[in-house]
């Protein structure tokens, strides 16, 4: 047993370097998906389980947007693994989000499609997003005020109050995705959509725009357009710039 946990140690120990010294994206997802799950397991053999995930997920990333509960259906993965492998989105999300926002200046709406973008694109579930200005059109901040559906959502008065008190913001942007979808506007998102902007003039803020994102593009409730549009080409991904 003893001999079996240094082989263990060992293995675990030559593949930190690995990915040390060339990056975790030049790795097999096997390879990757074995390194992520030293954290979650201190000790033992974690590739047979990171070949089950792969086999049942086909991708790393199909791995960690899986659900704790689909999760927890693969040989191996308990209630509490299941939790923390899911929980590794949430710190790309910090990362991605501070860096997005650390030195954004606002000088055009393009600035504000390029954080939005980087907040909900890529995002498993839907989230609405408040955003908020100064009058001089500073970013002041951002906050998700709602997960999960969409059409589910309840806005609450106090929850866009108490972000444009405590950013000072004079005005803001409303962004949610739609996973999976096109950023067409459902009746839902119409309906939303007034109902912002009557909540926005009461509380004397000026909503600059309500968007959509979506597998397609950005669209903007305000002009009722696609703002942004997203195509895949066989090499890169494309921007095409419609503001």
């Amino acid at each position: 047993m003893k001999d079996l946990e240094n082989i263990h140690s060992g293995h675990r120990l030559r593949l930190t370097r690995t990915v040390d010294k060339c990056g975790l994206e030049n790795l097999s997802d096997i390879q990757a998906l074995e390194f992520v799950l030293f954290y979650i397991f201190p000790r033992g053999d974690v590739n047979p389980l990171s070949h089950r995930l792969l086999d049942k997920y086909k991708t790393l990333a199909n791995v960690l947007e899986a659900s704790v509960d689909d999760l927890k259906q693969v040989k191996g993965m308990g209630e509490m693994s299941a939790m923390k492998l899911h929980s590794i989105l949430y710190i790309f999300d910090i990362y991605m989000a501070q860096k997005a926002t650390q030195s954004l200046t606002v000088a055009s709406i393009g600035d504000i499609y390029d954080l939005v973008e980087a907040l909900l694109r890529f995002k498993s579930e839907e989230r609405l997003v408040i955003i908020g200005l100064s009058k001089r059109s500073e970013f002041l901040g951002y906050e998700v005020i709602a997960k999960g559906s969409y059409d589910n959502i309840i806005l609450d008065q106090r929850d866009i109050s108490n972000f444009c008190n405590k950013t000072k913001s004079k005005a803001v942007v409303m962004a949610h995705n739609h996973p999976q979808g096109k950023a067409i506007p459902s009746q839902t998102d119409t309906d939303t959509n007034r109902e912002l902007f009557r909540k926005f003039e009461f509380g004397g803020v000026e909503l600059l725009d309500n968007l959509i994102i979506g597998t397609d593009g950005i669209f903007s409730m305000k002009d009722n357009k696609l703002k942004r549009s997203f195509s895949f080409d066989d090499r890169q991904l494309i921007f095409s710039f419609n503001q």
